[in-house]
């Protein structure tokens, strides 16, 4: 139930407030992942000395408790890992595994990027290995529509990637230059705008002491042994509306997984426009993806946070899904991936759960229609223009592309290399 991938502005939230923190608790030891099977992941045969260190070290990662992560940055003939198990979560073990990573790496003169490959006993696809069958031909989340006075290009995005996913295809480079006027959802570079800071904070503001009283007892358990597990303050819980922290759940999976807002795709065109003295525009407010959410009933709100906390060992298969297909420019794929992923109840048997399936077309299809009235201003704008925004929202009935479709434009999609693919309209009608 990965809820970060649909807004930057909700990716953002740790930034903006001081809230609770969920993380994945110690699980039962699951069966030890043979060496072999992490090679084949890997698509790398170690042979030599290589094969032997990677064999010793894993031999000891095994044996530890979690929370635990291993990292690994490995070319043709070199290799450099790191792990950690002391740490009091997922989080924290990533980030120490990836230190000790690096730390190698450097010191020893390794070329790659240390990623982690292993979190507990889940096995983490690379980013370069997702990316290998790229080329410059291969359809890219880009599309080009001729406006009254220049073209609108759109381009889906991925709010928080990992490093080794980079570098973005060349064609967004090629539209970033050729536009005058950016789009984003939000602008992030003003998420620690102290105004909107405080925007958010006046919206979020709930008594903690009612927000308590209103959880039931099975969310309130889940709650307990999150703190129990990693010794925090599970009161802090009840400062913001249950909602927020079901957001933050997901976020904090991603990033133990390595994906990161700073190396996401808006973050980086954010800055290089505002370097370049781009106009910016923003598809909506500061707090207009929130509100729709904080004003959900209470029932929803703990439901959505109860099914991100049990769904959270689903994120990297989900996450490889929705990447693969937003590097493969299939908007529609990438649409319905994400709207299972957001709807699925485990409480139903992996079912869709129909409060939730209105949460997700909230957050995609009702926001993508609100968006419609900026974006047809920028089509009748005499300069070219981007609209950089969440991936998820140009696939499906009321996706961005479908809109701007029977509004009788023909979106025309591009590749990896910047050239048009022909009849690309035809796809999803």
């Amino acid at each position: 139930m990965a809820y970060c991938l649909i807004s930057p502005v909700l990716q953002r939230t740790s930034v903006l407030l001081i809230m609770f923190t969920l993380y994945l608790p110690a699980t039962a030891m699951a069966a030890l992942l043979p060496l072999e099977d992490i090679y084949e992941k890997l698509e790398v045969q170690p042979t030599g000395n290589m094969a032997a260190d990677l064999a010793v070290h894993y031999k000891k990662y095994a044996k530890y408790r979690k929370p635990k992560a291993l990292a690994l940055a490995f070319t043709a003939d070199s290799y450099s890992i790191g792990y950690s198990h002391k740490a009091p979560s997922e989080l924290g073990a990533s980030r120490l595994a990836l230190g000790s990573c690096e730390k190698w790496r450097v010191d020893n003169g390794v070329g790659g990027q240390c990623e982690i490959v292993l979190l507990g006993d889940e096995l983490v696809s690379p980013g370069a290995i997702i990316k290998r069958k790229v080329n410059e031909t291969t359809p890219a989340m880009v599309w080009r529509v001729e406006g009254t006075g220049g073209a609108l290009y759109l381009v889906g995005t991925i709010h928080a990637l990992k490093p080794t996913l980079l570098p973005l295809p060349a064609v967004f480079d090629q539209v970033f230059a050729q536009s005058e006027i950016i789009a984003f959802e939000m602008n992030p570079i003003l998420a620690t705008d102290p105004v909107r800071i405080q925007a958010a904070q006046n919206l979020m503001a709930v008594d903690p002491k009612l927000q308590k009283s209103l959880y039931d007892k099975t969310t309130r358990k889940l709650l307990k042994g999150f703190a129990k597990n990693y010794d925090l303050r599970v009161e802090s819980a009840y400062t913001v509306p249950a909602v927020i922290n079901a957001m933050q759940v997901s976020q904090l999976k991603m990033a133990a997984l390595g994906y990161t807002v700073n190396t996401g795709v808006e973050m980086y065109y954010a800055r290089e426009a505002s370097k370049a003295g781009k106009a910016i525009v923003e598809l909506e407010g500061p707090t207009d993806a929130w509100t729709p959410l904080v004003n959900l009933p209470m029932e929803t709100q703990l439901l959505m946070l109860r099914e991100s906390i049990l769904q959270l060992e689903t994120i990297p298969a989900q996450l490889d899904m929705l990447i693969t297909s937003w590097l493969f420019g299939d908007a529609e794929q990438l649409y319905a991936e994400t709207i299972k992923s957001m709807s699925l109840s485990s409480q139903l048997d992996s079912q869709t759960d129909p409060t939730l399936l209105a949460v997700a077309v909230e957050l995609l299809d009702q926001r993508n229609k609100r968006w419609m009235e900026k974006i047809d201003g920028m089509l009748q704008a005499p300069k070219s223009s981007v609209v950089m925004a969440g991936a998820a929202h140009f696939g499906g009935e009321n996706g961005l592309l479908a809109l701007l479709r029977k509004q009788g434009l023909n979106p025309v999609q591009l590749t990896w290399g910047g050239e048009d693919i022909i009849q690309s309209s035809s796809i999803g009608d």
